[in-house]
């Protein structure tokens, strides 16, 4: 299914022998960001064959406590990494993030988010 105006589209790239391991390690990063995932993407990377590319989106971010859409996002984000490279386009536009180092489950790689992007990043 195609990315809503309210989905966070997230790429990871996941070291994994077999896609059995791949879902595994998909099923940890769901565990982990603490909310449904829906995955549109999922196979063999092929630039590396040792890596799965798999894309997946989850609902933004709603909390009243939070000040801002970009807060609530990276305290999401935060869950799989503690320093994350980030980038947007003015107030209300496109959100991105990139992390390849520090992700907190081992077997990935690295991992992007995109918010107002018409695809997903790491193509």
């Amino acid at each position: 299914m195609p990315a809503g105006p309210d989905d966070l589209v997230w790429t990871a790239f996941l070291r994994a022998k077999s896609e059995a391991s791949a879902n595994k390690l998909l099923l940890r990063l769901h565990e982990a960001l603490g909310c449904p995932i829906d995955i549109s993407e999922r196979g063999r990377y092929w630039k590396d064959e040792a890596l799965y590319r798999c894309v997946f989106t989850t609902a933004l971010p709603v909390d009243d406590e939070r000040d801002s859409l970009v807060e609530g996002v990276l305290a999401l984000a935060g869950k799989l990494a503690p320093v994350w490279q980030v980038g947007g386009l003015g107030a209300g536009g496109a959100l991105w993030g990139w992390v390849n180092e520090a992700v907190v489950i081992s077997g990935v790689d690295c991992l992007g988010f995109g918010y107002g992007f018409p695809r997903a990043l790491g193509r």
